[in-house]
């Protein structure tokens, strides 16, 4: 989840912790993200277009034989629009902003912490948890990690080197396999 909130799509936090359904929107916008990402890191007012049908295949990369919807997506906070041009067969794709999160306001932070492979797919288990700061009087940060996902969750350490895991939950990412190929298809609080 810490790739979405970086890349502006914290938009999909109920995908990823509420258990909701992967959306046509979701697909889309993991499939651009995927393709521009190295390039919002520099450029915070990052345009481009993109032929549908790469990312339709970048989509189908991710996601497995979906069936890939053309249409337009707006990140609530307008930093990344994602328009369809029907008429030249391209995404515009439009920035506001240089990727990366600020947790002063507050968000999701996450690390992987074991992998598994089986016959039948992959799974990445991370923990996750709210983290916000602030400033003390003295102007220095005081970071809170919190032990769930929520700003209202208790504060378990003000240092990540004093994080228990044991008090965070834990999500398993999980990607179906396919033949020889991992295609993701969801989020599972353990």
């Amino acid at each position: 989840y810490k790739f979405l909130e970086d890349n502006f799509g914290s938009d999909f936090y109920n995908i990823y912790y509420k258990n909701e359904p992967f959306t046509d929107e979701f697909r889309l916008y993991l499939a651009v993200i995927n393709i521009i990402s190295k390039n919002i890191i520099t450029e915070c007012n990052y345009s481009t277009e993109i032929s549908s049908m790469e990312v339709e295949w970048k989509a189908k990369e991710i996601f497995g034989n979906i069936d890939f919807k053309k249409i337009s997506y707006v990140t609530s906070d307008e930093k990344l629009s994602i328009i369809y041009d029907q008429e030249k067969d391209v995404f515009i794709i439009t920035t506001k902003a240089c990727s990366g999160f600020d947790y002063t306001n507050g968000g999701i932070y996450t690390t992987a912490t074991d992998y598994s492979l089986t016959k039948d797919g992959m799974y990445i288990l991370e923990k996750a948890m709210y983290l916000n700061y602030n400033y003390d009087i003295n102007g220095n940060i005081i970071f809170s990690y919190h032990g769930g996902i929520n700003p209202t969750d208790t504060v378990i350490a003000n240092n990540i080197d004093l994080v228990d895991y044991s008090k965070v939950p834990t999500y398993r990412l999980v990607f179906k396999k396919v033949e020889d190929t991992y295609y993701f298809s969801g989020v599972q609080r353990q």
